[in-house]
């Protein structure tokens, strides 16, 4: 992995909520909102393609810890934008 900063861009995702995105469909709960599972795989897959430039042939990152804060819930069709950069 690369130790230098370079002024890579953020990386932004949209994506639309579907049923299978759901935490009733997860069975992380009894809503039919965004789950939480979900929400953190879409953020981790963010950070990896920021982390891209940082990183060399054949290497990529992994997560050691994660905080999150669901700000409000999102309901099916609902559109949750998600955004990381170096």
């Amino acid at each position: 992995m690369r130790d230098e900063v370079s002024d890579a861009p953020q990386v932004s995702d949209v994506h639309r909520v579907t049923d299978a995105d759901t935490a009733r469909a997860l069975g992380s709960g009894e809503v039919p909102v965004l789950g939480t599972p979900w929400l953190i795989a879409w953020l981790e897959a963010a950070t990896v393609r920021a982390a891209a430039p940082f990183t060399g042939p054949g290497e990529t990152t992994v997560g050691t810890a994660v905080r999150v804060r669901h700000l409000r819930a999102t309901h099916v069709g609902g559109r949750v934008e998600v955004t990381s950069g170096p």
